[in-house]
């Protein structure tokens, strides 16, 4: 374990410089600010589809409407890019 320290602490020079970077700092705020959206638009998708696993199957009005959810949160992520 002391060796793997070791090592992280030698490229620690060259991960600040990476950590610098203001584009890689500019993909990572845009990671950062649409992760809520993709975790809330999700859980719907996996209520929606999950249960057909087990053989369960909701009703279309119901798939319909979960699907709605996750559609149009996962559309606001793609107008924020």
């Amino acid at each position: 374990m002391d060796g793997l320290v070791k090592r992280i602490e030698k490229a620690q020079p060259f991960f600040r410089k990476v950590a610098t970077n203001q584009y890689l700092r500019a993909i990572r705020d845009g990671f950062i600010a649409l992760m809520p959206i993709i975790i809330f638009s999700s859980f719907f998708l996996l209520i929606a589809n999950v249960p057909q696993i087990w053989g369960f199957v909701w009703p279309k009005k119901v798939a319909t409407a979960l699907n709605l959810f996750y559609n149009l949160s996962m559309g606001l992520s793609l107008i924020h890019i």
